[in-house]
């Protein structure tokens, strides 16, 4: 099975240290996150195990996506994460 060649983002996110996705994934390593400071536009990819981990969903042709948590906890004020694939 193909998956579309299209960006699937979810996101931008705000607060919490939790986030859901919901676009079919194969591995872990398919979830990219980008952290984005607000006030100075600058943004960083994160890495996967040393900034977030991935849960994915046990069936992605039935519910596909999954979770994204972050290792150091809460988003601090004035950041953002966008999830992507």
């Amino acid at each position: 099975m193909s998956i579309a060649s299209t960006v699937r983002t979810a996101g931008p996110f705000t607060s919490g240290s939790s986030f859901a996705f919901a676009f079919k994934v194969f591995a872990t390593s398919d979830v990219t996150v980008y952290r984005t400071v607000t006030a100075s536009g600058v943004v960083t990819t994160l890495s996967l195990t040393t900034d977030y981990t991935v849960s994915l969903n046990p069936d992605q042709d039935t519910n596909p996506g999954g979770t994204v948590t972050l290792v150091a906890g809460a988003l601090p004020s004035g950041i953002e994460i966008l999830i992507v694939s």
